[in-house]
């Protein structure tokens, strides 16, 4: 065998190895008919390489006549399969010109396969060429000269590639794609191969056939384009999951608080009689809830409730507000010493919240201690409440309420509903609670999965963003600099860190935010702009869910402590 056809079996290989690939691709997702053609397309120049290899082989003219036949055969199923694939990669409107191209095409195979003499091939017009390689090596093409069918196969093939040279640049114009950029340069090198073979072929100047090489670019490329289609299609599913599961477990928490107010109200209008409330509140908050196959204490252990504590917390506070005629509130975990912990708070527009950290725990104690329990203890002011929730191994929480002033004070029937409502949603706060304990414990179980190569990119990035976090860091520009697709920075910074890209750096923001409103007296929005921050609303957001109190009463609450 001449050595010549050695790297081309081999580019034949990989050509039918990629077909296959794409034709059990095809066979699994029968609705991607690209992957079929592209399949159709690689096996199709397989066996122009291997047609190649016999050409190249060859010792006579008739010898090579033979191979040159099935290599023009080829080429006209190449023609067909990659018009095809274009059109189903592009998702072009019209399907007449490709019925057409085929119909021609499958004319011109039938025509060079059955007719002999002039119009193809004929021993009578030899076209012997040898090429020198640098006084190194020398190849010699035993052929024919093409006849006027296998002329016009030429012209027609040059046609239809600038046709579709086209259709990819309008598509990738029309998307943006940045994975088509690949495509358009391998089909620009396509391109040109093709027409320098054939003038090769027609002896118009002399040098080597290189199309069979130049193939290989368009399988990287096709290939590449593919996979960042698929990768497009699963990041799109991923975020339609993403919004699906969050409305699912908003939706859940309004069945959730919906059964709540549903028992809440029944099981209140049959205590009938005022004085008997105390009395006949434990059997009623009992059957409110462990009533019924998917009562409040089943619906407290649903997933969807406890995956989205924050927001469950949030509703709570803002229910409780509603009952009670508030207006604001905020839920606190019950600590016996140090400041305890915001869970949650609601207010109106315009409402500000000063709340004594110290009713908050003697509240929780006053629950805890069975013999000194005050149930009807109004809070130092008649408009505000401290409401201890009860869990079921004693205080897990206290919610604060507050009234305008002037709009009167907390009645019996209020602490009443919203201590039933309290004990109903109890569980669902515990549960969550134990939701988050145990999601902190599993997170550093999860970095063991993170190879140490990655691992260092991630400490690399945390360098980076503790260095700069109070500038502009984007997500594509961080993984950029790592080498690293921005999903794949994303997903594996989250579980060495526990966090988001973004919540990562707000938590660093409000560090330096709150050291600067211990120690200094700028204006808190000039501290939020110094510190990253681009809009007050954003900061706002970020510092509660931080710190668990708003900027303003955490100022205050400094200037107290002085």
């Amino acid at each position: 065998m001449n050595t010549v056809s050695l790297p081309v079996l081999l580019m034949a290989a990989v050509c039918f190895y990629v077909g296959l690939y794409y034709l059990v691709m095809f066979v699994r997702l029968k609705n991607q008919k690209e992957n079929l053609f592209f399949a159709l397309t690689c096996l199709s120049i397989g066996l122009y390489d291997v047609f190649c290899a016999g050409l190249y082989g060859a010792r006579s003219v008739d010898e090579g006549m033979s191979w040159q036949r099935l290599q023009f055969a080829s080429l006209c199923l190449f023609s067909v399969s990659i018009a095809w694939f274009v059109y189903y990669f592009t998702r072009y409107h019209s399907r007449r010109l490709f019925v057409l191209s085929t119909i021609w095409f499958f004319i011109l195979f039938t025509a060079g396969m059955t007719i002999r003499g002039m119009l193809t091939l004929s021993a009578g017009r030899p076209s012997i060429k040898h090429v020198s390689f640098a006084d190194l090596a020398r190849v010699s093409y035993f052929e024919a000269t093409p006849g006027p069918l296998y002329t016009l196969q030429y012209a027609s093939m040059i046609a239809l590639s600038v046709f579709l040279m086209v259709l990819l640049i309008r598509h990738f114009s029309g998307t943006g794609g940045r994975h088509l950029r690949p495509t358009l340069i391998a089909f620009a090198i396509f391109f040109l191969s093709a027409i320098n073979d054939a003038m090769v072929g027609a002896a118009v100047y002399s040098g080597l056939y290189i199309l069979e090489y130049a193939y290989l670019l368009i399988i990287l490329s096709m290939s590449y384009g593919l996979l960042n289609t698929f990768v497009d299609l699963h990041n799109e599913v991923g975020e339609l999951n993403a919004t699906l599961e969050k409305r699912v477990g908003e939706k859940t928490i309004d069945i959730f608080f919906r059964d709540v107010g549903m028992k809440l109200c029944a099981q209140t209008l049959a205590d009938l009689s005022p004085s008997q409330r105390t009395v006949r509140g434990t059997g009623t908050m009992k059957r409110l809830v462990e009533g019924g196959s998917r009562g409040i204490a089943a619906m407290s252990r649903d997933i969807t409730v406890l995956s989205n504590p924050d927001e469950l917390l949030r509703r709570i506070v803002e229910r409780a507000v509603e009952i009670s005629g508030s207006v604001a509130g905020r839920l606190y975990l019950a600590v016996e010493k140090g400041a305890p912990a915001i869970l949650a708070e609601f207010r109106s527009p315009g409402e500000s919240l000063k709340v004594s950290e110290r009713l908050v725990r003697e509240a929780a104690k006053r629950e805890n201690n069975e013999t000194g329990k005050d149930a009807k203890s109004p809070g130092p002011h008649g408009h505000e409440k401290y409401i201890p929730i009860r869990g079921r191994g004693g205080c897990i929480g206290v919610m604060y309420l507050r009234k305008v002033k002037d709009g009167g004070d907390f009645e019996e029937n209020d602490v009443y509903l919203l201590r039933a409502f309290l004990e109903a949603t109890s569980i669902a706060v515990e549960n969550a609670l134990l939701y988050l304990t145990v999601k902190e414990t599993i997170r550093p179980v999860r970095k063991t999965i993170i190879t140490p190569v990655v691992e260092e990119k991630i400490k690399r990035a945390l360098v980076y963003i503790a260095e700069n976090f109070t500038s502009d860091i984007s997500r594509e520009g961080l993984a950029a600099s790592l080498s690293m697709h921005p999903d794949s920075l994303g997903r594996f910074f989250r579980l060495y860190t526990g966090k988001k890209i973004s919540e990562y750096i707000n938590e660093l923001r409000i560090g330096k935010v709150a050291a600067d409103l211990r120690n200094g007296d700028e204006s808190i929005v000039q501290i939020a702009f110094s510190a990253g921050f681009e809009s007050i609303a954003t900061f706002n957001r970020a510092f509660f869910k931080v710190m668990k109190t708003t900027p303003t009463d955490y100022r205050e609450r400094l200037v107290n402590e002085r």
